[in-house]
């Protein structure tokens, strides 16, 4: 089999592969050498299912290499579990043999990347914890290079997706899987880790704003949901206890909306799937305010438009399908909008009934 090496870009970059490079997680296209899922042509399925059932994608790359001669592959730094996830599949793809834990493991990660993480206090070891807890710690041990800590993360997580692997196929049921993950000593550290977030998250949520927006329905009209607006919070897991709190929001769903600072230029706005409401069109807006000011700064974006988009960086607006506009995230570079004018475009947005197009006379 051909050694893999790895390179890192911005999430969101667009891929012209050449002979063995593999783009997984980012490209924005499903072609040889590309597979990704955030276009708004891709499959509803996450970049893990698409490597096992889209295989011939990754072997064109390798067709024509050298025996021993090794492929690259490029995925966006500070990897998430279904770039980590793709990257442990190819292997499996490159030996011609898939085993059954890897597809169920393949599906699970397609939920958590649609943006199923909805955590219960009271049993928050899983495999999408675990897996977070394991990056995060082995990142802080790799000192503050991008590459290097991308490269710990990948490493890190990869050792734990093929445990997963070998685990689902001998037992595949999650809950064995999870219980495996609450006992093993391998994951004690992880654990700790975990326990003590949600401490984090309960410090995070006493200095959160608390919303109630009225957020468009996917099948018409508005509904009033509970939402946080939260700058840069210190528990790792916030989007997942934050959805999970039904004690919090008052509410059976928890937290519904929520908008998070992560740092001055970069702000994730979100709300959970299957609830019914969508935030289509205000990636839109956030766009259109974003061009509007990069163009009173002289700091227009230049370069060839991301496929979809009138921008080579613009607000990823939650348009592939697996996403169903139920996320909106910065620009990869960064947005120049700041927080108290990302929230006043929100407002305005909320105010004019989740309209996707300016008010007349904008």
């Amino acid at each position: 089999m051909h050694p893999i090496r790895y390179r890192f870009v911005p999430p969101g970059s667009m891929a012209e592969p050449g002979p063995g490079e593999l783009y997984l997680d980012t490209g924005n296209r499903l072609a040889p050498g590309v597979i990704d899922h955030h276009q708004p042509d891709a499959p509803a399925r996450c970049t893990s299912a698409l490597v096992l059932e889209r295989p011939e994608l990754v072997l064109s790359q390798v067709s024509n290499l050298a025996p021993g001669e090794p492929l690259t592959i490029v995925t966006h730094d500070a990897p998430d579990m279904d770039a980590v996830t793709a990257a442990v599949l190819v292997e499996q793809v490159l030996a011609g043999s898939v085993s059954d834990g890897a597809r169920r493991l393949a599906d699970y990660v397609c939920r958590i990347d649609r943006g199923e993480t909805r955590l219960d206090p009271a049993a928050p070891i899983t495999a999408y914890t675990i897996f977070l807890a394991t990056a995060r710690l082995a990142c802080d041990r790799a000192g503050d290079d991008t590459d290097s800590v991308a490269m710990a993360a990948l490493e890190a997580g990869a050792r734990l997706i093929r445990r997963l692997i070998e685990q689902l196929d001998r037992e595949p049921d999650p809950a064995a899987l999870e219980h495996a993950l609450a006992q093993a000593p391998a994951w004690a550290a992880e654990r700790e880790l975990i326990d003590s977030d949600l401490a984090c998250y309960r410090s995070d949520l006493a200095t959160a704003e608390r919303l109630r927006p009225a957020l468009p329905r996917v099948d018409g009209g508005l509904e009033s949901v509970p939402g946080l607006w939260v700058r840069q919070p210190t528990a790792m897991l916030f989007k997942a206890w934050a959805r999970g709190d039904v004690e919090g929001a008052a509410d059976p769903r928890g937290f519904v909306f929520l908008a998070v600072v992560l740092s001055p230029r970069r702000t994730i706005l979100s709300v959970q799937p299957d609830q019914g409401v969508w935030l289509k069109g205000l990636g839109e807006a956030l766009e259109r305010a974003e061009t509007a000011k990069r163009r009173a700064l002289g700091q227009e974006r230049r370069g060839k438009p991301r496929p979809g988009y009138d921008s080579p960086d613009p607000w990823y607006d939650g348009r592939s399908p697996l996403h169903g506009w139920t996320i909106v995230d910065a620009p990869r570079d960064g947005s120049v909008l700041t927080p108290p004018e990302i929230r006043d475009v929100l407002d305005d947005w909320i105010a004019g009934g989740g309209c996707d197009q300016p008010p007349t006379g904008a």
